[in-house]
């Protein structure tokens, strides 16, 4: 039966770009992978964390087919099962959370009042309004609203800020997931140019200014059947590049988009993963003045880069966070901090779909901050602490866990990247976040491959066909573009990520595969060597 006449005209604009996905494949690469052995498969392509960066060990279940259940039954009525590691229960304490603040719906489909309230304290405490000044707006003037991730609040803004009628700017190589969010409102979406030489050293900013501009003033003319701009989507801590926006680089971009009333989703989810040097791998875990120091290295890293709320003088500024990539990605829980009227819109959507969050998590995760707190104390044999002190001791170990995986990953493909004799790639240097972008010198090797854009899908399509053969998922840049057409000449990388790995030696073998699969893909590429055709 064909179910084609059912569904809404509106659902075949829901398309998720084929980041993740793979193939299709050549009868003899089908062959090729079947061979391998599904026990050494690496995955360097997702950006899933790990269980080692879980805070949670274990989550343990009481419960009972007894409605009339009450303390005093016997055991019998009870059925207990845990997840994760075994605790000692005598360590367990009661949460102060009552358990239909949990099971229940919540009185606020925009979340319990005590998430809000950590949340707002949090804010505070990383300054995100630091130096905040405008005669037009004051803190006040923003709302607070939970969401499950950073992925459902760009859906929820799209949701209702755009329309066929309004037009997106995004960064020309992103998380593709804000297309799929765009694609269902049938809005269009245009990219701008990235600054790829900015780094550290030269301090240059990563999004092309001069090339936004540009395309501001000439809109008319090169997109005359495109409505002007209305939002403009950017990610601070760059995904795929990791390419940082530093706070004057954000002021640069808000001085322009204020002169056209333009609003900003500032997708944030990395902006807590800093792997700055200065922050000591070494400290004495007992020393309240060894804390104390790495809290103010870790504020001073996070000033740097700041937020566009903190220069927001004009109500444009949409900031979404996510506790994903800094507690736990399954909790599914993040926020959005923006101008009232636009939050009080977001909670109408919530409350006309998903309703809420999740209590448990939301719960989960409030225990979670206080019990950091008794942590720590523990630790420094002190109670003299700030509040939600352990969150900023655990973001700290997080970061330092980050920056050994990212750095010893980055320097073994860095020794290796001239191992053929040639220079075949260059990676950037991390400096937040948790990925690893890997340029391919194609313009030197493979210049075929920048021809055009057709030329350059096939050549990441083979360069994927390789690093499958390595028994290695990774993401290669044909996949994390808003435009091939516009954007083809950068799109020569692969982007790898060490949130998956157990430990160094899964590092280095990562190294080697990747190193492998390049290699192989400029020796066979468009040569006789190649062993099948590209197919798209």
């Amino acid at each position: 039966m064909s179910y084609q006449s059912y569904f809404s005209k509106h659902d075949c604009k829901r398309i998720l770009p084929p980041t993740w996905v793979h193939g299709p494949y050549p009868p003899e690469l089908q062959r090729r992978l079947s061979l391998l052995d599904p026990k050494e498969w690496i995955t360097m392509g997702s950006g899933t964390p790990n269980k080692d960066f879980f805070s949670v060990k274990n989550i343990t279940v009481n419960h009972s087919i007894d409605l009339h259940y009450h303390k005093d039954s016997k055991d019998s009525h009870i059925n207990s099962f845990f997840i994760g590691e075994e605790v000692n229960q005598n360590d367990v304490q009661k949460s102060d959370s009552k358990i239909e603040e949990v099971f229940e719906y919540s009185p606020d489909p925009a979340g319990l009042d005590s998430t809000f309230e950590i949340i707002k304290k949090l804010i505070k405490k990383f300054e995100i309004f630091k130096d905040f000044k405008s005669d037009k707006m004051t803190e006040d003037d923003y709302d607070y609203c939970l969401t499950s991730g950073t992925s459902a609040s760009s859906y929820y803004l799209c949701q209702i800020l755009l329309d066929e009628s309004k037009t997106i700017l995004s960064e020309e190589l992103t998380f593709t997931g804000i297309m799929a969010n765009v694609s269902m409102t049938r809005a269009n979406i245009v990219p701008f140019n990235l600054n790829m030489e900015a780094n550290d050293e030269n301090n240059e900013n990563p999004i092309d200014v001069n090339y936004l501009a540009h395309l501001l003033e000439n809109w008319s003319s090169i997109y005359p059947d495109k409505a002007f701009p209305t939002l403009l989507y950017t990610i601070p801590v760059q995904n795929p590049t990791g390419l940082v926006q530093k706070i004057e680089h954000k002021r640069e971009v808000y001085n322009l988009l204020k002169k056209y009333k333009i609003l900003i989703m500032e997708d944030d989810p990395y902006a807590y993963l800093t792997l700055t040097n200065e922050l000591r791998d070494d400290c004495d875990l007992t020393s309240k003045t060894e804390f104390e120091v790495q809290k103010q290295v870790y504020y001073n890293a996070m000033r740097k880069a700041g937020s566009y709320l903190s220069i927001d003088t004009d109500g444009l500024v949409i900031r979404c966070e996510s506790f994903s990539k800094n507690f736990a990605t399954g909790l599914r829980l993040g926020f959005i901090i923006g101008p009232k009227p636009i939050v009080s819109r977001v909670k109408n959507y919530i409350e006309c779909s998903t309703r809420e969050i999740s209590g448990l998590s939301m719960t989960v995760f409030n225990q979670c901050c206080k019990g950091m707190d008794e942590l720590l104390c523990r630790n420094l044999k002190t109670n003299d602490i700030e509040q939600f002190d352990g969150w900023i001791q655990w973001c700290i170990n997080l970061c330092i866990l980050y920056r050994h995986k990212q750095m010893f990953l980055y320097n073994e493909l860095t020794k290796k990247s001239t191992r053929s004799g040639k220079k075949l790639f260059s990676c950037l240097k991390p400096t937040y976040g948790m990925f690893i972008f890997i340029k391919l010198n194609l313009e030197e090797y493979k210049s075929k491959a920048l021809e055009d854009p057709q030329a350059l899908s096939e050549a990441m399509q083979y360069m994927d066909y390789k690093l499958l053969e390595n028994n290695l998922e990774a993401v290669v840049g044909s996949r994390l573009t808003v435009s091939v057409e516009h954007s083809f000449k950068k799109c020569g990388f692969v982007r790898v990520t060490t949130s998956q790995a157990k430990d160094d030696k899964q590092l280095i073998e990562c190294s080697e595969r990747v190193t492998d699969a390049i290699e192989k893909f400029f020796d066979e590429y468009l040569t006789d060597k190649q062993p099948y055709p590209v197919v798209l």
